[in-house]
């Protein structure tokens, strides 16, 4: 009877290993069958998937300086406030109005970040007003919110501001950059300190205070506002003790900018010269930058601006109290993902 049970139970677990052998085998089968399936699914269709995949990176590899924009910025509007601009009244800027409505735009710098920025394709119909040092203190905050607020869209991420010096010293190559650094006005040197303190002509405007490199009453600030940065406003001006600034401005006419940007062509057949200076010769802008120009005795503050197809920049107050003032049009450029270009018949469209 043992003998029998024995066997009995060694019958019953050589039934249970086969079957368990068995659904091991079913098991890797299906896995093995399913694998076949997706490789062959993935042979018929990867083809057209890695295309896709392609074809949607392909535009950003595509994007060319220059190249023709359509972008809609959502409606807006900013009041240019006479209180910070030296204007005689506030002024309510609509970009609906045709004086500062934007149709068309290029793209202007493709950056690392996965955006790029894109500039309008000419200078505004309309203009906007800048004086006395109430102009210098805030116009770059004024032109930087004015773009912001015409022509940004909260829906796409984009922002807006003004052109820059920075965006027109970017496109300039190697050999009018040396230029620019040996720049002189005949008494002082690009980027050089007045060394002998003025001690009578030492009225500055508000902002310059805080600007970095400012010298007042021998003291200087070496953590400061770059020239194209301003995050709040500021009124009046103040007289020093003595005052040392330096020479931050440089200018070059239409004739030296006609060869000074990057690219194997000069002129109209360079892409970038049609960039910053659409009009020529007849392209009038201002540029977010501010600027000072040093002399014996005396100095200029001023805002930079294209005048004349040429870069320069109109002085606005000097240490001797003598005032100026002027209206030009705008350049609002607009930072803006790069996946949201696609292209079309006619060059790129924000979508």
């Amino acid at each position: 009877m043992r003998d029998d049970y024995v066997k009995k139970e060694n019958k019953v677990l050589v039934i249970v290993s086969v079957i368990f052998a068995a659904a091991l085998i079913i098991i890797a089968a299906t896995f093995l069958i399913h694998n076949i399936l997706k490789i062959a699914t993935k042979n018929r269709d990867g083809d057209s998937a890695v295309q896709n995949e392609v074809q949607e990176e392909e535009p950003s590899d595509s994007l060319r300086v220059g190249d023709s924009v359509k972008y809609i910025p959502e409606i807006g509007s900013y009041t240019w406030l006479g209180r910070y601009s030296d204007n005689t009244e506030d002024v309510t800027i609509t970009n609906s109005s045709p004086d500062f409505e934007v149709t068309s735009w290029k793209i202007l710098n493709i950056k690392d970040d996965g955006t790029v920025d894109i500039v309008s394709s000419k200078q505004t119909n309309g203009v906007v007003y800048l004086g006395n040092y109430n102009g210098y203190n805030n116009g770059v905050k004024l032109l930087n919110d004015l773009c912001k607020e015409l022509y940004s869209n909260s829906q796409k991420g984009a922002v807006g501001r003004s052109i820059a010096l920075e965006d027109i010293e970017r496109t300039l190559t190697q050999t009018a950059k040396k230029v620019i650094e040996k720049y002189s006005n005949g008494y002082a040197e690009y980027n050089k300190v007045e060394e002998t303190p003025y001690t009578e002509n030492t009225l500055y405007p508000n902002i310059y205070q805080y600007e970095k490199y400012s010298k007042i009453d021998g003291n200087i600030k070496y953590n400061g506002l770059k020239l194209s940065e301003q995050d709040k406003f500021y009124e009046g001006a103040t007289k020093a003790e003595s005052l040392q600034p330096t020479q931050t401005f440089w200018s070059q006419n239409h004739n030296f900018m006609l060869r000074a940007f990057e690219g194997n062509n000069t002129g109209a057949m360079n892409k970038l010269y049609n960039l910053i200076l659409p009009n020529a010769e007849n392209t009038y802008y201002w540029i977010a930058t501010r600027s000072i120009q040093i002399y014996s005795g005396v100095c200029w503050y001023g805002i930079r601006y294209i005048a004349e197809g040429g870069v320069n920049a109109h002085w606005l107050l000097s240490s001797n109290t003598d005032e100026a003032h002027a209206s030009y049009y705008i350049r609002p450029v607009v930072n803006i993902k790069k996946s949201l270009l696609k292209q079309t018949d006619t060059g790129w469209e924000v979508k």
